[in-house]
């Protein structure tokens, strides 16, 4: 004997659940669509990481693609450029602005550092011992000391590196709390704002603060700033775990 089944039908999903997964799918679509335009092709409509240090007198970047160099120069009346970057002759954003500033006969001012925006400076080898440790912090004293002198010049100054977030931003960050006395949470969270996360990049803070101590006394030594900030300025949350404040290297010796 057969018995039949009966056809069981899902139950439809209500008009407003649709509704609402229709709407998700669309915002992930806009959303994924912008990250890759952002991510591959925004740089060729405007200066990544672009940020105003002072208004009409500072500025800092990613060092930008060959065709804006000499439009965002002219547009903001550039008249000094402050690189962090090494030189690299088989960069052609880098060889095309040599070339433009040669012909408006424009300045450019290197402190090479490296890509994390930790200073290179001499042996590797030596980064640990206090001379090594004291010359690493000069490469920053000497790049706010270059800020400070052209800006006091009335130079309208534009700082770079590859990307514009940890070199510049640590060295903006330094300038910010230690020059113009910004308190070191708003420091924190204008470096974050131009693209660096404490997840992926604390070795950047983690070597400013102990190097801060260095950093200030070379300022000093310099004359850019009157004396070394009591208490010093620790930028970002203090953390288990990160390396001690140094305080046992030679005295400064300004190049």
């Amino acid at each position: 004997m057969t018995q039949n089944k009966s056809n069981k039908t899902k139950p439809a999903i209500p008009r407003r659940v649709r509704m609402a997964i229709h709407i998700a799918l669309v915002i992930g679509a806009i959303a994924g669509g912008w990250f890759i335009f952002e991510k591959n092709y925004a740089r060729y409509l405007w200066v990544r990481n672009w940020g105003v240090v002072e208004e009409g007198r500072f500025y800092r970047s990613a060092l930008p693609e060959t065709r804006l160099i000499r439009k965002t120069m002219v547009d903001n009346s550039i008249t000094r450029i402050i690189n962090l970057q090494g030189w690299d002759p088989d960069n052609p954003k880098q060889v095309a602005q040599k070339q433009l500033l040669a012909e408006l006969g424009i300045k450019e001012i290197r402190f090479p550092m490296k890509g994390n925006g930790t200073p290179r400076k001499g042996n590797p080898d030596d980064s640990q011992t206090p001379k090594g440790q004291r010359r690493r912090a000069e490469v920053y004293a000497n790049a706010i000391e270059a800020m400070v002198t052209e800006l006091a010049d009335g130079q309208v100054v534009w700082i770079q590196c590859g990307a514009g977030t940890h070199r510049t931003g640590g060295t903006i960050a330094c300038f910010r709390m230690l020059v113009q006395q910004w308190p070191a949470d708003k420091a924190y969270a204008e470096l974050q704002s131009h693209g660096w996360t404490p997840r992926k990049h604390r070795a950047l803070t983690d070597w400013i603060n102990s190097h801060m101590l260095l950093i200030a006394e070379g300022l000093v030594a310099r004359g850019v700033i009157d004396s070394v900030p009591d208490p010093l300025p620790h930028l970002g949350p203090v953390r288990d775990g990160e390396p001690p404040l140094i305080t046992n290297a030679p005295p400064a010796n300004p190049s």
